[in-house]
């Protein structure tokens, strides 16, 4: 195992401010480490390199100053009231085509950080107009999570569907 070098520093260069010190002209905040390996002549050497996070976090980008932990979950609260609202309103209307596509991120479940697939359909209306109108977060995206999702959009209504956008799944049109 090649050794670590931790690249902490005082970053004050990089982030208007030392180390664990409150500054309201911080030009960046850390944002934990990238490791790296760094081939030399005499060996690798293991990097952590800083990582910097520019600009401000979104609740002071929108102007929002001192706002508490509580304040941040019921305006989280809030927005996930809204797309549960989203994704389960009624379909109306014919859609003759639809895209269904899947994407990985990393969320935090159990305190661990794990991959999984979210899938999204979104349609276009026979006005031309596109909207997203179902999306579903599961750990893969086996042939039995695409139906049960296909299925959820029909239950709501989702009609007229000429044409079905896809990569390589098994699935070509809506049950």
């Amino acid at each position: 195992m090649p050794p670590r070098v931790n690249g902490a520093g005082s970053g004050r260069p990089q982030t208007g401010a030392a180390y664990g010190e409150k500054n309201p002209e911080h030009l960046a905040q850390r944002n934990g480490y990238r490791d790296r390996i760094w081939e030399t002549r005499a060996g690798a050497v293991e990097l952590r390199i800083p990582k910097l996070r520019k600009g401000s976090y979104l609740a002071q980008a929108m102007g929002m100053t001192g706002i508490s932990k509580s304040q941040v979950s019921r305006l989280c609260a809030e927005i996930d009231d809204k797309v549960k609202a989203l994704l389960a309103r009624p379909i109306e209307g014919d859609w003759p085509d639809l895209w269904i596509d899947a994407t990985y991120v990393k969320v935090r479940q159990n305190g661990r950080i794990v991959s999984v697939a979210v899938i999204v359909a979104v349609g276009v209306n026979r006005y031309g107009r596109r909207e997203v109108l179902g999306m579903d977060i599961g750990p893969s995206e086996p042939e039995t999570f695409w139906t049960a999702f296909l299925r959820k959009l029909t239950r709501r209504g989702l009609r007229g569907v000429k044409l079905v956008v896809s990569d390589a799944h098994e699935l070509s049109t809506p049950p």
